[in-house]
């Protein structure tokens, strides 16, 4: 026999859930989050001790169970009311029912492919990889820029060395 103690919650900033887990104390059976549609988000399951030594004590929960969430399969909106739902077991003694779902939530990846799949790009140079890139296609219009400023530090940090140990220092005997 079991129970549950449920609790709904406007999540302030949507995106991808990638990492998700519940705490719990004696008692639990589990937690599970669902969004507003009812679609289940995660799910965590408590692992109970059966020894006497610290961080494996009988008859207490001493870990829960974590998802990780393959980007794009447990996607919350802006506003979006979630549901946690905390349960219990009715025949373990415990004095009260408590559930914490933590989750981080990740800004959605574009759906824009930057790489290439390896298939496609056997015959194809780096160069032209790279290109298919809207931030990279645009850098690439001042290579010229980038190879000019990169050239003046070198001559810069050449000049730098050389008048810092000119004349200073120790020599060798």
């Amino acid at each position: 026999m079991s129970g549950c103690q449920e609790n709904k919650v406007a999540i302030p900033q949507g995106g991808d859930i990638v990492y998700g887990v519940a705490h719990q104390h004696a008692g639990g059976v589990g937690a599970a989050l669902y969004g507003q549609d009812g679609r289940l988000l995660c799910s965590s399951i408590p692992t109970y001790g059966d020894g006497d030594e610290v961080g494996n004590e009988a008859g207490y929960i001493v870990g829960m169970s974590s998802c990780y969430p393959k980007p794009g399969s447990a996607q919350v909106s802006d506003g979006e009311l979630l549901t946690v739902v905390s349960n219990y077991s009715n025949t373990r003694l415990h004095t009260g029912v408590m559930g914490l779902f933590y989750i981080f939530v990740a800004e959605p990846i574009p759906q824009q492919n930057l790489v290439l799949p390896l298939a496609q790009t056997q015959d194809k140079s780096i160069m032209h990889i790279l290109s298919s890139s809207p931030w990279v296609a645009e850098g690439m219009n001042y290579w010229w820029a980038f190879v000019l400023v990169g050239g003046i530090m070198a001559v810069v940090i050449v000049i730098s060395y050389r008048r810092k140990n000119d004349g200073q220092g120790y020599q060798t005997l």
